[in-house]
């Protein structure tokens, strides 16, 4: 943990707006984290990843990554598969795995925490397991972009939590967002002017009463990333305080991307992995 007095009291600042109920936690797909079979922690959309591109004996350079946007693309572009079947792989996926994954440590440390508000941007409800063994209230809802949902309401007063799945669920598999054509959907979707088709005014203006927002094992150099920001800010953009803690094996993000997050939506980078700002 930096230890110069500018970052003290910025931990101190996040620590405080976390105990009062006060900030949003957003979890990024490298933020849940489990053991493969060699025992190494990796995100499960990876080990996911991995798992279609097995069955579908598709070889990947080592130069590709092994994402699920990625290997996703790279089935539909080869006519291995279709958008629809490899929904369906992945919401089998998730559902065969049960209570199994070793989940990382830090995500029960999160859960310990007084958010009122938890962004998961994985397809899995693990989140929600962790809070049913803490014997925590909480609510889940998700954004289907294939049929969206006009009628999400949640009392935001109250002491639940609100666990909401940014991009589908496993468990309606036509909600998830898997693909890049899957993205570019889900992208016109959320920013249309349509009321009934974009995210939920009553999510994002709920932005404005809890400030402090973190983002746990995001890719900023992923290009969607500005646009769903820039949705989801779109009433809040001077109200809130963004802070983003990657992954210890995310790249690094450039220097360019870095100024534009800081100038259109004041996210700051400070140099700490999330499980040791987390630990701390």
């Amino acid at each position: 943990m930096p230890t110069d007095a500018a970052h003290i009291e910025m931990y101190q600042s996040i620590a405080r707006k976390v105990r009062e109920g006060s900030a949003v936690l957003f979890l990024g797909p490298d933020a849940l984290l489990s053991k493969d079979t060699d025992g190494n922690w990796r995100p499960l959309t990876d080990l996911c990843a991995r798992h279609l591109a097995n069955k579908y004996k598709l070889p990947l350079g080592a130069d590709e990554e092994c994402t699920l946007a990625f290997v996703t693309s790279m089935l539909r572009i080869r006519n291995l598969s279709t958008d629809s079947v490899l929904q369906d792989d992945v919401a089998k996926f998730y559902s065969s795995l049960g209570d199994a994954p070793t989940l990382h440590p830090m995500l029960e440390m999160l859960t310990e925490l007084r958010f009122k508000i938890v962004i998961n941007t994985t397809p899995d409800n693990f989140i929600a397991t962790l809070y049913d063994s803490l014997f925590k209230a909480y609510q889940t809802s998700f954004y289907n972009y294939y049929k969206p949902d006009a009628d999400f309401k949640f009392d935001f007063e109250k002491n639940n939590v609100l666990i909401y799945n940014l991009f589908g669920h496993y468990e309606k598999p036509e909600s998830l967002v898997l693909t890049y054509k899957h993205q570019l959907t889900y992208i016109k979707k959320i920013v249309s002017e349509q009321q009934n088709e974009r995210l939920p005014d009553a999510l994002t203006n709920a932005f404005k009463d809890f400030r402090c927002h973190l983002f746990l094992g995001f890719d900023f150099e992923d290009w969607n990333l500005r646009l769903l920001l820039d949705t989801l800010y779109k009433n809040v953009r001077d109200h809130i305080q963004p802070y983003s803690y990657p992954s210890a094996s995310e790249r690094k993000t450039a220097s360019d991307t870095r100024v534009f997050f800081q100038g259109e939506f004041g996210m700051q980078f400070p140099a700490v992995d999330m499980a040791t700002f987390v630990e701390n």
